[in-house]
């Protein structure tokens, strides 16, 4: 695969391990083994498929031209296969079939100790012998990702562990992107079963994976009845929600727009009015609609995210972002609301992505999001969305009034009520 050499990333390895104290030996050798002696490797999660086709080649060529990759697997003299099963399977073929000259076949016997380095292979192997279905190219990802971090974070790999999956695998870094969404987002098991088996196309499972679990649903019953999903399908599920999140900001506004008439009325009608008000009742919180986190954390307060859109009137967001952290934080006197528009506001100028990264650092310590202001039409907002979707927390909607804070199921029930 152009552009990653698997031994140059063993070698390094190596090299870290030996400047720790560790050994720095590798050692190969290419022997002749019997089919008898090969046993699968259990962590080979790929489709095995194109046997007979296989066979046919091996046939005509009268002999296995690339070597199988083995380790030994004990004291029994057999070994694990880490790259060819399907040669294997396709020697086996043609052994029943009368060949027998493939009862042997040729094999590197690899001597790697290191359990990373070993999986690291298997999945590079994987990678560079066949096309892999997208689902494959997410695990593989997945799984390499996890184990480069392990080495770097060991101080036995240099330089960015993304760079080096990609280039491993032979993907791009958006590419990565879209499979980390798709993963940590997609989370009807239907949706997750037709995208492994090929009826839900990498384009559509990435658009999917930002819908709510109620949208996926939705989707998942479309796929089970037409029996593919389209990204039209998709968009017209979004949009459904969308329509259902902007009458209920419509409704907030306006429930907004009564109370200041009220309390424009109470602060001119007499009285006392530099007395500082009581403050109001605290208000139980919304049930969950499952899935989340526990309403209470023992032995701390709770932590609340809250999302609102920052660009376009910059100064008027903030502003509508700070009132209504301070009507909330009145409300839930159990509750920390953290108000990134406040938080980061002295960080004027920073990159948007850097300023993003440190708002997804503390919606990850958060127990719940809570969306307010126009959040549908909020590119920050959605993304905000989703990694509460993907982290499962509680997700929450600002509505005002004397239940400020709803779920989305009673988000569309009160749309339903309204219509």
């Amino acid at each position: 695969m152009a552009g990653f050499d698997m031994m140059a990333l063993m070698n390094e390895v190596s090299q870290g391990a030996a400047a720790q104290g560790g050994a720095a030996r590798r050692r190969y050798e290419v022997v002749s083994l019997p089919l008898d002696l090969l046993v699968p490797n259990p962590l080979n999660g790929y489709v095995v498929d194109g046997v007979d086709e296989l066979a046919d080649a091996i046939l005509l060529a009268g002999r296995v031209l690339q070597c199988v990759v083995v380790e030994p697997k004990g004291a029994d003299g057999r070994y694990v296969i880490i790259s060819g099963h399907r040669r294997v399977l396709a020697c086996r073929k043609l052994v029943e079939e009368g060949h027998a000259e493939f009862a042997e076949v040729p094999a590197l016997v690899e001597y790697e100790k290191d359990a990373c380095l070993r999986e690291l292979m298997l999945i590079y192997s994987n990678s560079s012998a066949r096309v892999l279905s997208d689902a494959e190219k997410m695990y593989q990802a997945e799984r390499a990702t996890r184990l480069l971090k392990d080495l770097k974070a060991a101080g036995r790999l240099q330089g960015r562990v993304r760079d080096a999956v990609g280039r491993m695998l032979g993907v791009t870094s958006g590419q990565l992107a879209r499979y980390a969404v798709i993963s940590g987002g997609l989370s009807n098991e239907g949706l997750r079963r037709g995208f492994e088996a090929g009826r839900v196309g990498v384009s559509v499972a990435y658009e999917a994976a930002s819908l709510t679990p109620e949208g996926q649903e939705e989707a998942a019953a479309r796929l089970t009845a037409a029996g593919a999903l389209s990204l039209r399908d998709v968009a017209e599920l979004k949009v459904q929600e969308r329509k259902v999140q902007e009458a209920a900001q419509r409704e907030v506004r306006r429930k907004e727009a009564v109370q200041e008439e009220v309390q424009g009325a109470s602060a001119g009608g007499g009285g006392d009015a530099f007395k500082a008000p009581l403050p109001p009742q605290a208000v139980p919180l919304p049930r969950s609609d499952g899935g989340g986190s526990e309403v209470r954390k023992a032995g701390r307060l709770q932590r609340f995210y809250l999302s609102h859109p920052y660009t376009g009137d910059e100064e008027k967001n903030r502003a509508e972002a700070a009132r209504i952290q301070r009507f909330l934080q009145e409300r839930f006197p159990d509750v920390v609301f953290f108000n990134p528009l406040a938080m980061f506001a002295p960080l004027e100028g920073v990159p948007y992505e850097q300023v993003m990264r440190l708002c997804m650092e503390v919606l990850r310590s958060c127990d719940a999001i809570v969306m307010a202001g126009r959040y549908s039409s909020s590119n920050g907002c959605q993304e905000e969305y989703a990694a509460a979707h993907a982290a499962r927390l509680r997700v929450l909607f600002y509505v005002g009034g004397d239940a400020p804070l709803c779920s989305l199921k009673e988000l569309r029930a009160r749309e339903a009520r309204r219509w």
